[in-house]
């Protein structure tokens, strides 16, 4: 009885592992897709077998990238990708370059070092060259054997399923070990590795101009020594600068005085308005106003009414002069003058006449009365 019952357990074993269904799928024919990490790029839509793909993903579990050049950009030192199956590329590699990833320098020049329009040149092989160190580079390169004087390879394969073009394949795989192989990058070029001992090369970068560095990544700044004069501003541009100036200075530093009474041709007095003359000064300009104008252009009627008229009079100002509208009783340009209402005699019938301010009175004689002494008792 034991041995049935270890039977019966047995072959129950055997059919759960036999039916267990292959990792992305399930169900009891193990033809329905299972979502992420079954269907890795993609979405099951219920139908059986199916695992819809995302763009540039592929197989039965779109798991296999089909556009890995574009994904991973494997190629190196501005290598050419090519996707050739899924998970699969080929580099096609510069001229003095090589390896799978194009990650092998077989010209210190051919990564093309120098920037902004740099020239790259080979400086020698056992020492260092004479020249500033501030301009000159290091690279280390695969050794020499199989290469012309130039660096270039001799129809050597350079990597998997390389030719003497420089056109290499890799995959993911073979991406992955390079990525940790005998080669690493500092600053943009490889350093050497610990697999045995590599020659150096040297490179010098002669710089466009407006450019300096070893590798000419540093733009000189064209403005550091002020050239603007006279308050202008500068701007750095590249191998030049450009000065902004104030309005009364020009030329290429800001260096010449603008003749501000040149402005206006017709005129000949620049920007004065109501003036005599335009005399230039460096970086400003003087008018000479005619008569009751003021201001740095003339441009100001000069206020003429300041302490003129009198007596509680009006002040009108006009150009160079002014007019005073007095008030009752004043008269004269400054309105200083009193009038004398008793110039008239307006008295009649011997009557005294008393002045006052505006107006007067009558002291009229024994018999006579009224404003006048007009009226008789």
């Amino acid at each position: 009885r034991l041995n049935v019952i270890n039977s019966k357990n047995v072959l129950s074993f055997l059919i759960v592992f036999l039916y267990r269904c292959r990792p992305g799928w399930r169900g009891p024919l193990c033809n329905e897709c299972m979502v992420y990490p079954g269907c890795r790029h993609g979405y099951c839509n219920g139908s059986a077998w199916q695992c819809i793909c995302d763009t540039n993903w592929g197989g039965i579990l779109c798991d296999q990238d089909l556009n890995y050049c574009g994904t991973h950009e494997p190629c190196m030192h501005g290598g050419t990708c090519e996707n050739t199956a899924p998970d699969q590329y080929r580099c096609t590699c510069a001229e003095g370059l090589s390896g799978t990833r194009c990650e092998i320098v077989e010209h210190p020049c051919a990564p093309q070092p120098c920037r902004n329009g740099g020239t790259c040149t080979l400086t020698g092989n056992d020492k260092p060259p004479t020249i500033d160190t501030s301009t000159v580079a290091s690279i280390v390169v695969r050794g020499m054997r199989g290469m012309s004087s130039m660096g270039k390879p001799f129809g050597r394969s350079a990597g998997t399923g390389g030719n003497s073009a420089g056109s290499n394949s890799g995959t993911a795989e073979s991406n992955e070990q390079s990525k940790s192989g005998s080669s690493s990058m500092s600053g943009g070029l490889p350093v050497p590795s610990s697999n045995g001992p590599q020659p150096m090369k040297d490179f010098v970068c002669t710089c466009a101009p407006g450019w300096t560095g070893p590798t000419c990544e540093i733009n000189i700044d064209e403005c550091a020594d002020a050239p603007c004069r006279n308050g202008g501003t500068c701007i750095d541009l590249i191998g030049k600068f450009r000065c902004e100036c104030p309005p009364q200075w020009t030329g290429d530093t800001c260096q010449n005085d603008v003749d501000e009474c040149e402005s206006n041709v017709a005129s000949g007095l620049g920007p004065c308005i109501n003036a005599e003359s335009c005399r230039n000064l460096p970086g400003s300009f003087q008018c000479t106003c005619l008569e009751g104008w003021g201001g740095p252009t003339c441009a100001k009627n000069l206020d003429d009414c300041v302490g003129k008229c009198k007596n509680g009079a009006t002040c009108i100002d006009l150009v160079n002069d002014y007019h005073c509208a007095c008030a009752v009783g004043y008269t004269g340009r400054d309105c200083s003058t009193d009038i004398n209402e008793c110039a008239n005699f307006p008295c009649r019938n011997g009557g005294e006449c008393v002045d006052f301010i505006g107006n007067f009175k009558c002291i009229c004689p024994l018999g006579f009365s009224g404003t006048l002494c007009e009226l008789s008792h």
